[in-house]
């Protein structure tokens, strides 16, 4: 961490004049800044392990340096606190136009906030970021990235507990589910076992929107790719227990088309690990 110490304010200074550098010069500062955000989360336990237990014990004479730990320790998270918010000032300008050739950064280095950083420093940077998921997502070269970060931000509560958060995910699930690259699919399918596994509530959506949202697990699950597989069997478990017994069985009955398809992609599914020679329970569609 005094690494941190002694370099962030220095990251900080060349970020505010990020105009006047080469291509290639900001290039290198965003990396270096996307380092520093890994060191301060793979980093965040052994320094909470170093204080954990430590008191202040009242100065004495044989105890001359006994206050200079906390104090230490007191201006360390005060350098780290003025980088966490020298960089939202920069990040939500950034966010907010999708067309900055610096966005790809910002997106990767977003991805190593935890949760208590989202809602210490990062508030503004927040909003502009839901407001500017869609036309992100419009952007080819910035899907993997941005898909890498909604997987992320979907385990926090701050973001799961954000009206209309669900909305905008189930839309960007939606519109990248078709997607043919691996890497995109791969990614969107992590971020729908996300939303399964944090999302307690389902019927924030609608029966159509249930339907939709199963339909795509159950279209990984029968998937030839593996990690496709892995995402969409850990959706569907997910799916299923934090789903209501009436919701669940409004979809297999709700007075649609989708409602026939759910039922003949779930017997796919179903009889899929057995072999032709099983026994098998067949559905009656």
């Amino acid at each position: 961490m005094n690494s941190l110490s002694e370099n962030s304010e220095s990251l900080i200074y060349v970020l505010d004049k990020l105009q006047s550098f080469d291509k290639k010069f900001v290039n290198v500062i965003f990396k270096l800044v996307e380092e520093t955000m890994k060191y301060i989360t793979n980093n965040k336990a052994d320094a909470e392990g170093e204080n954990e237990g430590f008191e202040i014990k009242e100065e004495s004479p044989n105890h001359h340096h006994s206050s200079t730990r906390p104090q230490l320790h007191q201006n360390l998270e005060n350098k780290i606190r003025y980088f966490h918010t020298s960089l939202e000032k920069l990040f939500r300008q950034i966010v907010y136009n999708p067309n900055n050739e610096n966005i790809e950064f910002v997106l990767n280095i977003l991805y190593y906030l935890e949760e208590d950083h989202w809602n210490l420093y990062y508030t503004e940077t927040k909003k502009k970021l839901l407001a500017q998921i869609f036309r992100l997502n419009n952007i080819q070269a910035l899907k993997q990235a941005l898909l890498r970060l909604l997987g992320k931000i979907c385990v926090f509560n701050t973001f799961i507990q954000t009206e209309n958060f669900h909305s905008v995910i189930y839309n960007v699930l939606t519109l990248n589910y078709p997607e043919k690259n691996n890497n995109v699919m791969i990614k969107n399918s992590w971020v729908l076992a996300n939303l399964c596994a944090n999302l307690k509530n389902f019927q924030v959506f609608s029966v159509e929107q249930n339907q939709d949202i199963l339909l795509m697990i159950l279209g990984y699950c029968g998937s030839s790719k593996e990690k496709l597989v892995s995402n969409g069997f850990r959706a569907l478990g997910y799916f299923i227990s934090n789903n209501c017994d009436e919701m669940l069985c409004q979809i297999l009955t709700y007075k649609n088309s989708k409602a026939k398809e759910v039922i003949t992609a779930l017997s796919e599914i179903y009889l899929k690990p057995f072999d032709s020679y099983s026994v098998k329970v067949m559905i009656e569609i």
